[in-house]
C-alpha cells in the first residue's frame, strides 16, 4: 500500500465531515429542498444529485429580494468574525441572491477548497437568516480547515446553540480544540459526537488522534481500529495513524530505556509505515545497541552478539557496533570472528571511545570486560 504524506494539518483535513451540511429545509429555513453535502476522507466535498451545479446559476429574486434590494434593510445576522477580505464588504447587492443560493455556492466553494469565498457566502446566508445551525457549521469548517480553530469555536458554538443534537458540530469543534492543544475539551466534544451517533467513524478517527497527541497508545489505537471498521475506506489513513502511535511510543520508551518495548513498537512501525523505515531504523538500532551493552554486563554474551547483529543488519555502516561485537567474540573464545569485527569497524573509521567498565571489574576471570561508552541520547 502506497502511503500518502498529508499538509500540515495531516489527516485532519481527510477526515473533515459535513455529513448534515444543508441536509433539511428545518435546519435553515430557506428553502423547500436544500442539497444534501457530504464531505467524504478522501475529497472536502461530494455533491449528491446536481445540487452544487444548480447553485452556480443565480436563482430569481423573491420579493423578500426586491423589498431588500428597495430598502437595503436586512437582518444584521451574527456577529461572528469572518475572514477572506469581507471587512467592509456590501452586505447586500441589487437583487441579492436567496439565502438557499448562498448555501449552495458555499458549497461549491468548499469542494474547490476556496474557503475564503465560502466563508463570504455563509456569511451572506446568516445575514438573512440568522438561525441558520448549518451555515455556522459550514463556516465554521471552513475556518477550521484555513487554520483558525479559536475562530471555527465561535461558529460551532453557535451551530450547537441552534441545533442541540448536532454530532457533527460536537465532532469538529473537538477537531478545533485538539489543534489548539486542549485534550480535555476535545475528548468531551468527541465523545459527545460519539453518544449522539455511535457509528460515527469520523468521530472515532479524530477522538483517537486527540488520544494520541496526549500519549494515550492504547485507547488511540482502538479508536483508529474501530473508525476502519465502522467505514473500510479509512483504512489508509488508520493504518498510519497506528503506524503513528507504535513510533511514538516506541520513542516515549526508547528515551525511558525501556529497550524491549522500544524495539517491538518501532518494528511494529515500521511494518505499518515502510516509508519512514530508514529514520526508524536508526532508532531501533540505538535500542539493540544499548541492550547488548546491558547483556554484556550480565554477561549474557549470546544475547550481546545477537543485539549488535541487530544493530549491523539495521545499520551496516555502523562502525561501533562491529567493534562491541568483536570484543564479545574475543570473550567467548572467537578469535577469528573478533579479528574480522575489528577489522572491518577499523575500515568504517572506529575510534575507540573511553572505556565504561562493567560491574564485574574487580572479578579477576572478568579483567578487560569494559566496553565503550554507551551511546542513551
Amino acid at each position: 500500500m502506497t502511503m500518502r504524506r498529508r499538509g500540515s494539518l495531516g489527516p485532519w483535513r481527510l477526515m473533515a465531515d459535513l455529513a448534515t451540511l444543508l441536509a433539511s429545509s428545518a435546519a435553515c429555513g430557506c428553502t423547500d429542498r436544500a442539497p444534501e453535502i457530504y464531505v467524504s476522507p478522501q475529497s472536502p466535498v461530494v455533491e449528491i444529485g446536481q445540487a452544487v451545479q444548480a447553485a452556480e446559476t443565480p436563482g430569481q429574486p423573491t420579493d423578500a429580494d426586491h423589498v431588500v434590494a428597495e430598502t437595503g434593510q436586512t437582518d444584521q445576522g451574527s456577529s461572528q468574525p469572518v475572514g477572506g477580505g469581507l471587512a467592509g464588504a456590501e452586505v447586500i447587492e441589487p437583487l441579492t441572491r436567496s439565502a438557499e443560493n448562498h448555501l449552495a455556492r458555499a458549497s461549491a466553494y468548499l469542494k474547490a477548497a476556496e474557503y475564503d469565498a465560502a466563508i463570504e457566502e455563509f456569511t451572506q446566508a446568516l445575514r438573512l437568516n440568522h438561525d441558520c445551525a448549518e451555515c455556522y457549521f459550514g463556516r465554521g469548517f471552513a475556518f477550521l480547515e484555513k487554520g483558525f480553530p479559536d475562530t471555527a469555536i465561535q461558529d460551532f458554538v453557535q451551530a450547537i446553540r441552534l441545533k442541540r443534537d448536532h454530532a457533527e458540530a460536537y465532532c469538529q469543534r473537538g477537531r478545533a480544540h485538539a489543534m489548539l492543544g486542549d485534550a480535555v475539551p476535545a475528548l468531551a466534544d468527541l465523545t459527545q459526537a460519539i453518544r449522539m451517533k455511535p457509528l460515527y467513524a469520523a468521530a472515532y478517527f479524530h477522538r483517537g488522534t486527540a488520544y494520541l497527541d496526549r500519549g494515550d497508545y492504547d485507547r488511540a489505537i482502538g479508536d483508529f481500529t474501530e473508525a476502519k471498521r465502522l467505514d473500510s475506506s479509512l483504512a489508509e489513513q488508520v493504518q498510519i495513524k497506528i503506524a503513528d502511535a507504535h513510533m511514538r511510543h516506541g520513542l516515549d520508551s526508547l528515551s525511558r530505556h525501556n529497550w524491549d518495548d522500544a524495539i517491538t513498537l518501532l518494528a511494529k512501525a515500521v511494518e505499518l509505515d515502510p516509508a519512514r523505515a530508514e529514520w526508524l531504523n536508526v532508532k531501533r538500532a540505538k535500542a539493540f545497541r544499548n541492550r547488548g551493552r546491558e547483556k554484556a554486563e550480565e554477561w549474557n554474551y549470546p544475547a550481546a552478539i545477537g543485539d549488535f547483529t541487530a544493530v549491523i543488519d539495521l545499520t551496516p555502516t555502523d562502525a561501533e557496533a562491529y567493534y562491541l561485537r568483536g570484543q564479545i567474540y574475543e570473550k567467548v573464545g572467537k578469535p577469528e570472528r573478533a579479528r574480522r569485527d575489528f577489522d572491518r569497524a577499523e575500515r568504517l573509521g572506529y575510534h575507540r571511545k573511553t572505556p565504561r567498565c562493567s560491574q564485574h571489574e574487580n572479578n579477576s576471570d572478568r579483567e578487560g570486560s569494559c566496553l565503550p561508552t554507551a551511546d542513551f541520547n
